[in-house]
């Protein structure tokens, strides 16, 4: 049975979210992390998985015959491994594209004018914001039509890459040092509006209780996807 870290009150199922890893105490309303490790496994049930969106492939791994016949008498399960890729490609990134294709060549247009003629240094200094915007915007949808976020859950890391189109966020956990998943809202910046990319993101818990961004720019389809595949691949 849970117990409340600070009073030691039993925690009934009800104030449990299992899902989310957090548990509440009706005895001293403290709020509470669980660790995955201190459930009781054999009574444990996951929670139901939730609809895998069209944009996302998963494939599972069956534990090797070495894990399996170490597992077999053990009380834990083998550890889960899989591989999730999800897609950046959305229907909006199409309409960005002829906008890109638009922008960059009133751009390629205006240069040529101003350098083929005696143009002021206004002229060619004026628009140079405007090709900053249009290089930033064209990456990212190119990246949006390229580009997939690939996660990888091994017995030993968790590793997340982002490719082909190079793109911040690559990262790698030893899966000893995680806790669970967890769900966000990030703020919608400028470049999000720009491409529509999703406002949720997925983070991962680790020992040190320092939460690091999994996955951004998802849908809530996709976040709460990612977030019960992690969640429930590590379970004990």
């Amino acid at each position: 049975m849970l117990a409340c870290p600070k009073c030691r009150t039993e925690i009934p199922a009800s104030d449990v979210n299992i899902e989310a890893l957090v548990g509440k105490c009706a005895g001293c309303n403290h709020v509470f992390r669980i660790d995955p490790s201190t459930l009781d496994v054999a009574g444990a049930v996951a929670p139901p998985s939730p609809a895998r969106p069209t944009s996302i492939t998963l494939t599972r791994e069956e534990p090797s015959a070495l894990f399996q016949d170490t597992y077999r008498e053990a009380t834990t399960r083998a550890p889960s491994a899989f591989t999730l890729t999800r897609r950046w490609f959305q229907p909006h990134h199409v309409f960005l594209l002829f906008f890109c294709i638009a922008w960059d060549s009133f751009l390629v247009f205006w240069y040529s004018s101003a350098f083929g003629s005696d143009a002021s240094w206004l002229m060619v200094v004026f628009p140079v914001a405007h090709v900053a915007v249009g290089v930033g915007l064209t990456y990212s949808v190119l990246a949006g039509f390229l580009n997939r976020t690939t996660l990888t859950l091994t017995a030993d890391t968790l590793s997340v890459r982002h490719g082909p189109v190079p793109w911040r966020g690559n990262a790698r956990f030893a899966r000893s040092d995680l806790r669970g998943a967890e769900l966000s809202e990030q703020p919608r910046d400028r470049s999000s509006e720009a491409t529509g990319s999703g406002s949720h993101a997925v983070s991962v818990r680790l020992a040190d209780e320092s939460l690091v961004k999994l996955m951004g720019g998802l849908t809530d389809q996709e976040a709460r996807f990612v977030q019960w595949t992690v969640t429930d691949a590590l379970r004990p």
